[in-house]
Formats: structure tokens, C-alpha cells, sequence
């Protein structure tokens, strides 16, 4: 009991340093050991599925460009990519060298500002790429032709542009004052403050978990608004004859995009939602103290960051006609042997055998 209480004082007051979380937490392994059953084995896996998936993502990319032609929404798709892997390759080997270590942090604040900032930086960045994709989708299908004519290369890379220096400038914010990075539970990360009391520090907790909630908010309205003039276009098609190849390709083309979108809505939903919740919960004091469960929601938003590019790998047009083809001769051969089963068990010139029998009764009645 006494360890808890040392902890709930701990994280009650502001804590900006290392060394102050590092004091706290030795306190708190002298009696319960809070994280003592927590293993390195998921940081290490998350860091290669992820690690995999995304440079996956990045040589399917490069392979297919041909095709893609490197139009605004790969390219988005590629920063995202890029992104990704940076948030998990940058902050968590350090995570895992402090399990290593028997949770002793190494590297002191500088290496805990690092983690954080790639924290901080990558998950805001992938989150305004996912925005920015639906964005892309939006306007390329309600207004196909001021998409055409106005939005030219140049403004979608200094959208992406935009994206990443906003995201740095974000991340920049705790190192300059504005908050601050500290240690986290169990003493193998670092994030920004959740518990900040000065207004500076209240002010960026609300402002990061606002823009997170802001930008799923976004996907979900532009993908929904997507999805209903898709539906439109695909009753009316249906009432009369479809247009020329061209346009067929790319409302196909629009619709594997849109699916991919949907799916990627719904992982940040389930995986990075959380996270902006439970900051919120923090700073406001509306819940109590939870140290475990902001370890879980935090592992949560990074795993949103490894499904990112596996989503894209699987959800690709080439990846689901190959699964359909597959699908389609798989039943196909199913059927086959089920025939095939059937007339093997039914013994050859039977029906022809019964034929001739009552053929020859009939001539026998007749004589």
C-alpha cells in the first residue's frame, strides 16, 4: 500500500526530469514490483513485424510505380510508410535495451527526449498522412475535376511537407518548455507529461490528444462521404451501360483505395483512439492513476503503427484478385471432386442396366 501511495504522490506532481521518475520508481520496486511480469518479447516482436511490414510496404511500392505512376495517394502511402518505421526503429530498441538492463534506464534525459520526440513525432505524423489519404480520396471523387486540373504534384508533396514539419514542430514543444518528457511505467519509455500542472504543460497534453481525436474524426467523415457517392455511381451504372475503360479502371481503382482507407480508419479507431482518451483522462484527473493500462494503450498506438503497412500489403488490388483467384479455384475444385465423389460411387452402366431391364419387361407383357 505504501508503494502505491509513493507512486500516486509521484505522478500527482510535476515530474519533468528522468532522475525524479527513476527515484520514484526505485521506491515503488522496494514493495510491489508493479513491473515485474511485464517481458520484453512484445516490444521485440513489434519491432520486427513492424520494422518488416513497413520496409514490405516501401519495395512494393518502388516495384509497382509503373503502375501508380506515383500519384498523390501512393506517394502519401509511401510517407506513411516512412514515418512508421521511423517510430518504431528510432524509440524502441531503447526500450529494449532498458529490459535488457533490468529496466535501468541508459542514457539518462537526452536519450529519454529522443524516444519520446520519435513518440511524439511519428504518431502525429502517420495520423495526418491517414487524414491527408481520405482527404486525397475525397476530393479526387466529388470533385474529379478540379482534382484533375488543379492539384498538381507539387501541392501534394508540399502538403507532405507541411505534415512532417508541423509533426516536428509538435514534438518540439516539450523539449523548448512546453511540457516535458519524463519516464514512464514501467521505466522502459518515454512520453511527454500526462499529469502536467502548469498551463504550458495542460495546454500541449489537451492540444496533442485534440489534433489525434481531430484527425480520426476526419477519416471517418471524408471515407463515409466517399463511400456514399461510390454507392451512387455504382446504382447507376447498374440502370445503364458503363462507361468506357478508362473510367471503369479508376472507379475500380478508387474502390480498392477506399477499402484500404476504411480499414486504416478503423485500426487508428481501435489502436491510436485510445491512447488520445486516456491522455485526456490523465490530465483532467477524471480517472484514477492506471499506470499498467497506459503501458497497454501505448503498445495499442504502436501496433497501429505496425498494421499500417500489412494493411496496405494485403488490402493491395493486385494482393485481393490474386486471393479471389485463389478463392474461385479452391470452391471450383471443391465442386469438382464433390462430382467426381458422386459418380465414382455410383456403379458404372447402372441406369443403363435398369433401362434394359424394364425395356424387357415391357416386351414380355406386350408378347
Amino acid at each position: 500500500m505504501e508503494g502505491n501511495l509513493t507512486m500516486t504522490t509521484g505522478y500527482s506532481s510535476t515530474i519533468t526530469t528522468t532522475d525524479d521518475i527513476m527515484t520514484t520508481w526505485s521506491a515503488v520496486s522496494t514493495t510491489s514490483k508493479p513491473g515485474k511480469d511485464l517481458p520484453v518479447l512484445p516490444v521485440v516482436m513489434m519491432l520486427l513485424f513492424g520494422g518488416t511490414g513497413n520496409i514490405l510496404a516501401l519495395i512494393l511500392l518502388i516495384y509497382t510505380s509503373r503502375k501508380h505512376k506515383w500519384r498523390t495517394f501512393y506517394r502519401l502511402v509511401m510517407a506513411l510508410a516512412v514515418s512508421d518505421f521511423v517510430g518504431l526503429v528510432g524509440p524502441l530498441p531503447v526500450s529494449i535495451s532498458a529490459y535488457v538492463n533490468n529496466k535501468n534506464w541508459m542514457g539518462g534525459q537526452p536519450v529519454c527526449d529522443f524516444m519520446s520526440f520519435s513518440f511524439i513525432f511519428a504518431g502525429m505524423t502517420s495520423a495526418m498522412l491517414a487524414a491527408a489519404m481520405s482527404l486525397d480520396r475525397f476530393l479526387a471523387v466529388w470533385f474529379p475535376f478540379f482534382y484533375s486540373n488543379r492539384l498538381s504534384e507539387r501541392r501534394g508533396n508540399l502538403t507532405m511537407v507541411g505534415i512532417f514539419t508541423f509533426a516536428f514542430l509538435l514534438a518540439c514543444m516539450p523539449l523548448m518548455g512546453v511540457n516535458g518528457n519524463v519516464h514512464q511505467f514501467p521505466g522502459t519509455w518515454c512520453f511527454f507529461n500526462q499529469f502536467a500542472i502548469e498551463a504550458g504543460g495542460q495546454f500541449f497534453s489537451y492540444l496533442y490528444a485534440c489534433l489525434g481525436i481531430g484527425m480520426v474524426g476526419i477519416m471517418l467523415v471524408l471515407n463515409t462521404l466517399v463511400i456514399v457517392v461510390l454507392t451512387r455511381r455504382r446504382g447507376l451504372r447498374s440502370n445503364k451501360e458503363a462507361g468506357g475503360v478508362t473510367s471503369q479502371t479508376r472507379r475500380t481503382s478508387d474502390v480498392y483505395n477506399v477499402i484500404f482507407l476504411v480499414v486504416l480508419m478503423l485500426v487508428f479507431t481501435i489502436c491510436w483512439l485510445p491512447l488520445m482518451v486516456r491522455i485526456i483522462i490523465n490530465q483532467s484527473a477524471l480517472g484514477h492513476i492506471d499506470r499498467v493500462g497506459d503501458l497497454m494503450v501505448m503498445r495499442l498506438a504502436l501496433t497501429n503503427q505496425i498494421l499500417d503497412p500489412w494493411i496496405y500489403i494485403i488490402l493491395r488490388k493486385d494482393s485481393i484478385a490474386k486471393a479471389v483467384t485463389l478463392g474461385k479455384r479452391f470452391f471450383n475444385t471443391g465442386s469438382f471432386l464433390r462430382r467426381k465423389s458422386t459418380d465414382e460411387s455410383t456403379p458404372s452402366g447402372q441406369g443403363r442396366t435398369c433401362s434394359s431391364t424394364a425395356g424387357d419387361r415391357t416386351s414380355d407383357s406386350e408378347a
